[in-house]
């Protein structure tokens, strides 16, 4: 972030391969601890991926986020 804020995820994948290339896959995320105007908010998604011919991989994400309680 460019005001030198930080934010911290984590991330639980699955996934699968067909003769070494990645197939598909999803996955969740949580922010587990936010930094300045994100301090005390909460946000949570999820993510399908896809892997494509070229051996790229496509995301597709929704997520939501709530500020802190004031």
């Amino acid at each position: 972030m460019e005001n030198g804020d930080k934010n911290y995820y984590m991330y639980e994948f699955t996934g699968t391969s067909k003769n070494g290339a990645f197939e598909s896959g999803s996955n969740k995320w949580s922010m587990t601890e936010g930094g300045g105007k994100m301090k005390g908010g909460k946000a949570s998604g999820t993510c399908t991926a896809k892997g494509n011919a070229d051996g790229s991989t496509s995301f597709d994400c929704m997520g939501t986020y709530a500020p802190a309680a004031k």
